[in-house]
């Protein structure tokens, strides 16, 4: 699986984030644009094939990721809940499949 890399110190206009957040939720939500809130910022990931990784990173021991979800609301609390079994010993075919060395 080949991974895309960029640069995480590229700086971020925060007003003008914000700007464009709140007027692209308003064109769906109206009410929402006008809502008092703080904006805030983190580092995402997302892989090429838009299917999360969950498992061992091939060469650290005991080392585990749970990231790349394109979709984490509806995805993640099973997915997280199969992995937990998963750490604890049941197989599971699906965590298997989603495997950082897939």
């Amino acid at each position: 699986m080949g991974f895309l890399t960029f640069q995480t110190s590229s700086k971020i206009n925060a007003k003008e984030s914000e700007k464009w957040l709140r007027t692209n939720i308003q064109q769906v939500l109206s009410t929402l644009g006008n809502l008092p809130g703080t904006w805030h910022h983190c580092l995402v990931a997302f892989t090429s094939d838009r299917l999360p990784l969950i498992g061992a990173i091939p060469g650290f021991e005991g080392v585990h990721i749970f990231s790349g979800f394109s979709n984490p609301l509806v995805i993640v609390p099973p997915l997280a809940r199969r992995f937990a079994s998963f750490l604890a010993g049941k197989e599971d075919e699906i965590i298997t499949q989603l495997s950082p060395g897939r």
